[in-house]
């Protein structure tokens, strides 16, 4: 079954526009690592890992944002998720080190 090209490029465009909509801006970014550092200085370290996921979600190469939510998932217990945070934020040379201690400790 051939679909006409319009279906296509209406399929096509309708999810692009829903994709780009998932995309924070930078100003929502800036609000969820706020977020995410007061949830952390309230030590209520799942809705900071909730915060931190948006985050690395909006901005995968945030190393921080990944080293923050490998170790906001490893305080609250969340250790298999956690693991896989902590490598990605050892990615990023600046957080090598401590994402290795993370690791290390799950």
């Amino acid at each position: 079954m051939r679909i006409p090209f319009f279906c296509r490029a209406f399929v096509i465009a309708a999810l692009s526009t829903f994709l780009a909509a998932q995309q924070p801006t930078a100003a929502e970014l800036v609000k969820l690592r706020q977020q995410a550092n007061a949830a952390m200085q309230a030590k209520d370290y799942t809705a900071a890992a909730a915060a931190w996921k948006q985050v690395t979600e909006g901005d995968p190469k945030d190393g921080q944002a990944w080293q923050l939510l490998g170790y906001s998932l490893h305080v609250s217990g969340k250790i298999d998720e956690a693991l896989p945070a902590h490598q990605k934020a050892a990615e990023f040379p600046r957080f090598k080190g401590i994402a290795e201690i993370g690791r290390a400790h799950v």
